[in-house]
């Protein structure tokens, strides 16, 4: 009988002109979302970086069908049951033997097949970008889920408000004035009032909060499904009632199926009342764990031994500290010893100017004398800031200058200014040295840094390079093809020997590289600087590395290049072909290496790469670059166990459609699919007719 109904109800919905113009009305606004979303993340691409392609096009989508859905929704569902009041023929559907719990579920799915349509092409916009990005399909996933579940409630909110009344305008807007409330209650459960948090529970904008950011929770997975039950629970009691003198429907409500209905509500609203004052269970299904701790900032926990105490400077908007809290939890699993306190920023001027912080609100993490403060809200500024109290002070990286060597305040394509700045914020400080203005190398120096020199460095000054060296000093050397610059002592004094020619590609084309000289590597070795990555390394104008059998050095290669490439050594114009009789070289190659040594009652350590494009500021977040150079910055000064401490990933960090797709996605979404469902409307309509 309920699946009688159903298609009774659904051939009734769609035989009116109102479905169909809100069918294409409801596809053109997503596709126009959908179209804006697109076009932030052209303008915005950091955009993609922080917050991930299928993040923020599903939540610009669902963030309008949310909107949009409390005036859709009660507009649909307004004739279920208020026609049948109207019109007397309830009194048929009581007399044909359907009981009313199969009257209400049959009308209630049928509304649930047409936004069901909706909320599927919803999906498939971001799913149609699977083919310029790897999408988060978890994250999507939940999210979908979040909006399929908030769309029964409303729903089944809908269908209520129609068995209430006999006129459909007036469930209409009692549906819409409801759902609105429910939405207005999170805002006052932000506020200081009793009962705040049961506020925020009843209202699902902080379930939908979650589920967009990929974490599915225990009460979001309750919250809806109850809410669905006591509304069409009153409904069917309602129905059962219909007509009925206050006797007889005391007679009717005493039914035993009438009563199991009445049961169920009731135990919606104690699971509800239970459910609100705990936490519920959640996992998180999003890409690389994002709501979750990462293994990297787990570590860096362990090196913090004694009490951290965290004081968050931040204005009393429950909204914000929920979210604050919500990051801090995540560290305190794995610290119990973690103290975290609020205070209003007003009432500590004198200490945040004296941490130097101005923004809004400002998380401050103090571990024995020490303070470091965070000012984003996410897992990479506040495990910066640990990683800056583990590191300790003192530790100083400076870059050779005054040969053409990258400047470190350069943010141009080719500056390594982002590089210094990651190296910053790391707890290290970075300078510049120019041997031939101050011919000294600072004690203090923890790595040495020569950085892609462009002009020959002066005999003393690579004899102050060398000294260095013999004194047990850590040298980061990111050489480039072609002479060495008068730094053959230098690679001598290193135990390497620097290759010739340029290390080459041929099937750059099929991996999406600009030119052949742009080498990807996949073939890691086994150190701890590279043992934790797993992607590629892009390499721009490499030259290949030997090792010379002297000086006491163990080396162990970082880098190998692909079998296929070459050390090409002659001229790189017309076609590029691999010619041995000529000296070029065939791949494997090495392009980089760890080297140690015992000197001076220590390990010394060094790092020589035959590039130093990958840390440019074009090419530092392609692949695992960023890291790569973290970790042997960090592997040179001695920080073992602060390697891999870096930002996650995402999948979908960047978005690359062709000019087809570009157009055509907007087009086909936002004008075709609303053009095709009026027409087929139209004729649907028609042939009824």
């Amino acid at each position: 009988m309920t699946l009688t109904i159903l298609r009774y109800e659904l051939c009734r919905l769609l035989a009116t002109p109102l479905a169909w113009v809100m069918l294409a009305t409801t596809q053109l606004v997503l596709g126009i979302a959908f179209t804006l979303g697109l076009g932030e993340l052209q303008e915005q691409p950091a955009l993609a970086h922080h917050i991930g392609v299928t993040a923020h096009i599903a939540s610009t989508i669902y963030g309008f069908a949310v909107v949009w859905f409390l005036l859709a929704v009660p507009l649909l569902g307004m004739r279920l049951l208020a026609d049948e009041f109207r019109s007397g023929t309830v009194r048929l559907l009581r007399n044909s033997g359907a009981r009313p719990w199969q009257v209400v579920l049959g009308k209630y799915l049928a509304l649930l097949v047409l936004f069901g349509v909706m909320i599927a092409l919803a999906a498939a916009m971001t799913a149609s970008l699977a083919s310029g990005t790897r999408l988060e399909w978890g994250l999507l996933g939940v999210a979908t889920l979040g909006m399929f579940l908030l769309t029964c409630a409303y729903g089944a909110v809908a269908l209520a408000c129609s068995s209430a009344t006999r006129q459909p305008a007036a469930a209409a807007v009692t549906a819409f004035g409801i759902l609105l409330l429910l939405w207005l209650l999170y805002w006052v459960g932000t506020r200081h009032v009793p009962l705040a948090a049961v506020y925020r529970f009843l209202s699902p904008a902080g379930h939908l909060q979650d589920a967009f950011r990929g974490l599915l929770d225990l009460r979001m997975l309750l919250y809806f499904p109850l809410v669905v039950v006591a509304a069409l629970t009153l409904a069917a009691l309602r129905l059962a009632v219909a007509g009925a003198t206050p006797r007889s429907a005391v007679r009717r409500l005493a039914r035993p199926g009438t009563l199991a209905c009445g049961l169920a509500a009731l135990a919606a609203v104690a699971v509800l009342a239970a459910v609100a004052v705990r936490d519920g269970q959640s996992w998180d299904l999003s890409a690389n764990g994002r709501n979750s701790l990462a293994p990297a900032s787990v570590r860096l926990l362990h090196q913090l031994p004694r009490e951290l105490h965290v004081v968050a400077y931040a204005p009393p908007n429950d909204d914000l500290r929920d979210r604050i809290r919500h990051l801090l939890d995540r560290y305190r699993r794995y610290k119990p010893d973690m103290t975290v306190a609020f205070v209003n920023p007003q009432a500590a001027p004198e200490v945040l100017r004296r941490l130097g912080a101005t923004g809004r609100w400002t998380i401050a993490f103090t571990y024995g004398s020490r303070t470091e403060i965070c000012s984003h809200l996410s897992e990479t500024c506040a495990s910066e800031a640990l990683q800056r109290l583990a590191r300790g002070p003192g530790q100083w990286v400076a870059f050779l200058s005054g040969h053409g060597e990258r400047p470190l305040d350069d943010s141009s394509e080719d500056g390594i200014g982002h590089f210094a700045d990651r190296l910053r914020k790391s707890g290290m400080h970075v300078r510049s040295l120019n041997l031939a203005a101050d011919p000294t190398i600072p004690d203090n120096t923890t790595v040495l840094v020569i950085a892609s020199p462009q002009v020959d460095y002066l005999s003393g000054e690579v004899t102050l390079i060398r000294g260095y060296i013999r004194r047990g000093g850590d040298v980061l050397w990111l050489t480039e093809p072609g002479p060495a610059l008068g730094l053959g002592p230098v690679a001598r004094a290193l135990g390497v020997r620097l290759g010739k020619g340029v290390v080459v590609y041929p099937e750059y084309r099929l991996l999406g590289m600009p030119s052949a000289t742009v080498v990807p590597v996949t073939n890691f070795g086994n150190s701890p600087i590279t043992n934790k990555l797993s992607g590629i390394a892009v390499l721009a104008g490499a030259r290949p590395i030997d090792v010379r059998k002297q000086g006491g050095w163990h080396a162990t290669p970082l880098l190998r290049s692909l079998a296929r490439s070459w050390a090409e050594t002659g001229p790189m114009n017309g076609t590029i072909r691999y010619n041995p009789d000529q000296g070029d070289v065939a791949g494997p190659l090495t392009l980089g290496l760890a080297l140690t040594r015992q000197t001076h009652g220590r390990q010394q350590r060094a790092v020589v790469f035959g590039d130093g494009d990958f840390l440019s500021n074009r090419y530092l977040e392609r692949g695992d670059n960023l890291q790569l150079g973290l970790n042997a910055v960090n592997w040179l000064a001695g920080a073992d166990r602060q390697l891999d401490i870096a930002p996650r990933r995402l999948p979908d960090h960047d978005l690359t459609l062709g000019p087809r797709l570009a157009i055509g996605l907007p087009l086909l979404f936002a004008v075709l699919i609303p053009l095709g469902m009026l027409v087929g409307g139209f004729l649907w309509l028609r042939r009824r007719r």
